[in-house]
């Protein structure tokens, strides 16, 4: 009875240890995300958030330390967001029929041959510096300009940021596909740049994490598109497209805490399969070997 009572109180106290750990590492995450002017309703709800993905995070590093996974988590600025407040952040709506005249649609056809093991387009000065959509979900936005910011670095030998907000308040109810930051998809943005004539630079026109009126401005316009082509769903064809086009908008599945907290290596969730929900741009490749 005495060893039984022994036991009980050392797992009790290093369940108390264990929980004074995780309210520390919680408060130094909420100090150095600027997040203590929260009410106490909202930080405990968040610390309830911080945990579920905490526990995510390290469950993912006990996996990829003993080779069972081979990528890795961290936590970030978001970790106390549930999940259905991260799904929000998904705005990818595929359209198979868009209405009005896509008259940017162009053929395109690649003859497949051996793509290069290795395409960076970060090291090429094709892609500028990561940006937060923050609470709106217009991923597509995000994901478009900066394919576009490509192909004008990749032409002009420039790279220049482009006005997602633009996209966001101009292009909603275009051709039946955006919805501001309720979603949209990419061929709709680039009818709309076409159609406009142009899109705004970053710097006249910046984000606001949010809906409003449309300002665009024909002087403030840095880019314009001729044409847009959807790439058949073909990994060999994708490869092919990525090193010969240059930085591509593309669609993944992302609504896992996994996907959320990824920071390094092969994303190999067994838990990811289905539609894709969250457009993003790909901007390289590699050949690895595991």
């Amino acid at each position: 009875m005495k060893i039984f009572v022994v036991l009980v109180i050392f797992v009790a106290v290093e369940m108390v240890k264990l929980e004074k750990s995780v309210k520390e590492k919680f408060s130094d995450w909420m100090s150095n995300n600027k997040k203590c002017s929260l009410k106490p309703t909202e930080i405990e709800a968040q610390f309830t958030n911080f945990v579920t993905e905490l526990t995510v995070v390290l469950n993912q590093e006990a996996k990829f330390l003993s080779g069972r996974s081979l990528f890795r988590m961290r936590l970030n600025n978001r970790s106390s967001d549930s999940l259905d407040e991260k799904k929000t952040w998904l705005g990818l709506k595929v359209c198979d029929s868009l209405s009005g005249e896509m008259t940017g649609a162009r053929d395109f056809e690649l003859e497949l041959s051996p793509a290069p093991d290795s395409v960076d387009y970060r090291e090429l000065g094709y892609v500028t510096e990561v940006k937060d959509q923050g609470n709106c979900g217009c991923c597509y936005a995000f994901a478009s300009m900066c394919a576009l910011e490509g192909q004008m670095a990749k032409k002009y030998g420039q790279l220049s940021s482009l006005s997602e907000q633009n996209i966001v308040d101009c292009s909603k109810g275009s051709y039946g596909g955006n919805w501001g930051c309720d979603g949209g998809f990419a061929e709709p943005t680039f009818q709309y740049i076409i159609d406009q004539n142009g899109v705004d630079s970053l710097d006249s026109y910046s984000y606001e994490d949010g809906e409003g009126t449309c300002r665009y401005k024909s002087k403030n316009s840095i880019a314009n598109v001729s044409g847009y082509h959807r790439i058949k769903g073909d990994e060999e064809y994708l490869k092919q497209a990525l090193a010969e086009v240059g930085p591509l908008v593309v669609g993944v599945k992302s609504d896992l805490y996994t996907f959320y907290g990824y920071s390094e290596g092969i994303y190999d969730d067994e838990e990811c399969y289905g539609g894709v929900n969250h457009a993003v741009c790909l901007v390289g490749k590699d050949k690895v070997v595991v």
